[in-house]
């Protein structure tokens, strides 16, 4: 074997060693997978809790039903946000129960219609403050507010027209309601 080949092989075992040590480290890390719902709209989660487990990811898509439940909007739009949250506090409140209050930003994008305006491309930054719940049983509970600071593209007769996002202060108190099941 020439030492080129030797180098390749040896190249080879390390790349494949890093990546079963970090797979192996990413499957070991709690993570949920559920829905949730709001006035605004209903979605699926993906949660996944980083190695110091005072914090957490979350991965959601959703269907924005706001503007289509008032009939100002023919069909709903869909929206993509990822949010890394801080637990603030977390407390156990029976032997079953474990409490978390939690807050931290995220960026969120996607194709939706605005307060009284055409649909068209949305994207901003996200804010998520909240509280959940975990039971023994792998399920929790969650309930939080997500204010979006963000920009909406839409196709106007002539020209696009970029405004600001209302609807992502209008719905900024409306609740989320999540529940996910702990893996």
């Amino acid at each position: 074997m020439t030492a080129i080949n030797m180098s390749k092989y040896l190249k080879l075992i390390l790349l494949s060693a890093v990546l079963s040590t970090a797979l192996q480290t990413a499957y070991s890390q709690p993570k949920s997978v559920g829905a949730s719902f709001s006035y605004t709209g209903f979605g699926i989660v993906y949660e996944h809790v980083l190695k110091e487990g005072n914090s957490f990811v979350e991965v959601g898509l959703k269907a924005d039903v706001s503007e289509s439940l008032q009939d100002r909007a023919p069909y709903p739009g869909l929206i993509c946000s990822f949010t890394w949250n801080i637990v603030l506090k977390e407390w156990k409140t029976s032997e079953d129960t474990v409490m978390k209050l939690f807050a931290g930003p995220g960026i969120i994008a996607g194709y939706t219609q605005d307060h009284r305006e055409k649909p068209g491309l949305m994207f901003g930054m996200k804010g998520r403050f909240g509280v959940e719940a975990e039971f023994i049983r792998n399920i929790s509970l969650s309930l939080s507010i997500s204010p979006v600071i963000g920009s909406h593209i839409s196709d106007e007769l002539d020209h696009m027209s970029m405004r600001y996002y209302k609807n992502g202060l209008i719905y900024s108190l409306v609740p989320d309601i999540g529940i996910k099941y702990r893996f």
